[in-house]
């Protein structure tokens, strides 16, 4: 069966496996850069995703920090007015307490 070698036979033979090998390389080659290159498009979709959500979530941040920057000065402004009102109110308790104060001297003055 195998006892004779046929030389014309064999490098057509030869020619198709390396032909073969050659195109098993490229195509392994290929699939590598071809999967590298899906992979880096995945990667770059993902990382551009995750700077879209990165940057809604900054922006609701920003808005609740002006929300809440808002209402802390509207308290401020607020306690200033109490603040205000407090010592105002002060102020006339001890100007009618002073009054009083003449009041009661010149009725206990007057004669009975």
């Amino acid at each position: 069966m195998f006892e004779t070698f046929d030389a014309a036979y064999a490098a057509p033979v030869a020619k198709g496996g390396i032909a073969a090998l050659v195109i098993a390389v490229v195509a392994r080659y290929a699939m590598q850069r071809l999967s590298r290159d899906w992979v880096d498009r995945h990667r770059d979709r993902a990382e551009v995703e995750l700077v879209e959500t990165l940057r809604s979530e900054n922006k609701e941040l920003r808005d609740r920090a002006d929300k809440f920057a808002a209402e802390r000065n509207e308290a401020v402004q607020k306690l200033g007015e109490l603040t205000a009102t407090a010592a105002f109110l002060k102020q006339r308790v001890e100007e009618l307490q002073a009054e009083i104060s003449t009041l009661r001297a010149k009725y206990e003055e007057r004669p009975e």
